[in-house]
């Protein structure tokens, strides 16, 4: 199906790529591409973001289904060009008719009546025609020019609706990434924190049985370690679903799947580079999904168009014509004539036949007169559709422009966390780490040290955690302005910060 709707795709472009803007060719050929992509059903060894993406764009069902609507949709513009078959037309026919005559006639003159006369008779006449015509039905050319243009319109929307999809399964794909080596670091640290109470457990239990430590202290560093055991178990399992997750987007086994090292961080300078209403702007013309219904307005307006060009009068059909004909007629008639003068009646017979033949050329036109047409409300439907799309259009306008100023918050909000907590933990941190590098905490027991080196820890937590969060604000801006941020300084490389 894949393949079907690749080769779709390049008759398309190769019927009509001189009519089309390049930008929009480069699209369809990317249409090509993914329609035309091949990857191993397994995959070995680590998995990069990128592999994963590609991975997942390919196995994806969502993906599948558009592309075959992009196929189906480039059938349906070629089909708009369709023209009407012509008209063979064929008609023979024959005819009979019988009548009958009779008449009298006096013959007079001065003297007086001189003769009587009768004729009686019939004629008979028959004929036959055969007609051959071809009929050629005319297309409006301004309503055919439309339903094209709405066909064209909806093949560029369909395209935009697939290479949103894709960006979707991309920021997913990317933010499971995200998560999963949060995750594992997460896990690492606990596990760091687990071996500390481990180690201190088992040092209390031993000091416990030579009698020279207390109950208390062997039972607050087994309520810690059960609870950090727990946590770190507890982030195992997410962790592991987040894997899942992962592994059913790329169609690979959960248990067998490696993420490779962290990819390179984003550049969150680029956010403050620019201000929020040049990122706002960049975002209405890079989103796939205004791309999409932008497009399919263009589409509710040629339909609109090409309701009101049907009411325009426009020859309907033009049809030539050739007739052949034969006719044959007889004639029979009987008189009699009586002379008063002599006494005398003659009789008379007569009978003739004429047949005769001819041929003909014709031309029929019809124009269709839109009378009725004028008070259809075909073309208010259209209308109302078209009211419709311009209202969707400019309500998702208004939500991509919310999206973005939503994600730029979002990544303020998450920078000032990580600032605020560096600010105030910092030094603090700084100096308790010195002290227990020093071994300046001769005076606490074990127990004492460990909470130490918990809060140290917990500390890193709260840092990788804020990190992690600004990682996801700004995976969000990129996915709000359906560009990655490296690219927005090329985007934008022409406009005054």
């Amino acid at each position: 199906m894949l393949a079907l709707a690749a080769m779709s795709c390049a008759m398309l472009l190769s019927s009509s790529c001189t009519r089309l803007d390049p930008n929009i060719v480069s699209r369809l050929e990317g249409v090509n591409e993914v329609a035309g992509r091949q990857l191993p059903r397994i995959h070995t060894g680590a998995l990069s973001a990128d592999q994963a993406i590609e991975r997942a764009i390919s196995r994806s069902t969502r993906v599948l289904e558009l592309v075959t609507s992009v196929d189906i949709a480039s059938k349906e513009r070629l089909a708009a060009r369709d023209l009407r078959d012509p008209e063979l037309r064929l008609s023979y026919g024959e005819s009979e008719g019988e009548s009958a005559r009779a008449t009298q006639s006096t013959d007079t003159e001065l003297a007086g009546i001189t003769g009587f006369g009768t004729e009686t008779g019939t004629i008979e006449n028959e004929g036959s025609q055969y007609r051959v015509g071809v009929r050629f039905f005319i297309p409006n050319p301004f309503e055919r020019r439309a339903r094209e243009s709405a066909q064209t319109a909806n093949i560029y929307a369909r395209v935009a609706d697939l290479y949103q999809a894709q960006w979707d399964i991309a920021i997913d794909v990317r933010k499971l990434f995200a998560t999963v080596r949060y995750l594992e670091e997460d896990i690492s640290t606990l596990s760091k924190l687990t071996d500390i109470y481990s180690d201190v457990l088992e040092r209390e239990r031993s000091r416990l049985d030579k009698g020279v430590g207390g109950l208390d202290n062997v039972m607050t560093a087994s309520r810690r370690f059960l609870s950090i055991l727990s946590s770190r178990d507890q982030l195992i399992r997410e962790q592991e679903a987040r894997l899942r997750d992962l592994a059913i987007l790329v169609s690979v086994s959960a248990s067998s799947i490696q993420l490779t090292p962290d990819d390179t961080p984003l550049n969150a300078d680029i956010v403050y580079n620019w201000k929020t209403p040049q990122l706002v702007t960049l975002a209405t013309v890079h989103r796939e999904d205004l791309i999409a219904r932008a497009w399919l307005t263009r589409a509710a307006e040629a339909r609109y168009k090409a309701s009101r060009a049907a009411n325009v009068p426009w020859p309907s059909h033009v049809q030539a014509s050739y007739s052949e004909s034969e006719s044959e007629g007889t004639r029979s008639f009987n008189g009699s004539e009586l002379d008063p003068t002599k006494n005398r009646t003659q009789h008379s017979q007569s009978s003739s036949t004429d047949d005769g033949d001819g041929e003909a050329w014709r031309i029929d036109a019809a124009i269709s007169l839109p009378i009725f047409s004028w008070v259809s409300h075909a073309s208010d439907v259209r209308e109302a559709e078209l009211r419709q799309a311009r209202a969707l259009e400019a309500h998702t306008i208004e939500r991509v422009q919310r999206d973005v100023k939503h994600a730029i918050e979002r990544v303020h909000s998450a920078h000032e966390a990580k600032r605020r907590f560096d600010e105030q933990t910092q030094a603090l941190i700084g100096e308790i780490r010195r002290t227990v590098e020093r071994g300046a905490i001769a005076v606490l027991d074990d127990v004492d040290v460990a909470r130490l080196k918990e809060e140290l820890l917990n500390a890193r937590r709260t840092r990788q955690r804020a990190e992690h969060d600004h990682t996801l604000s700004l995976i969000q801006l990129e996915k709000a302005m359906g560009l990655r941020l490296e690219t927005i300084d090329g985007r934008l490389g022409g406009v005054t910060p």
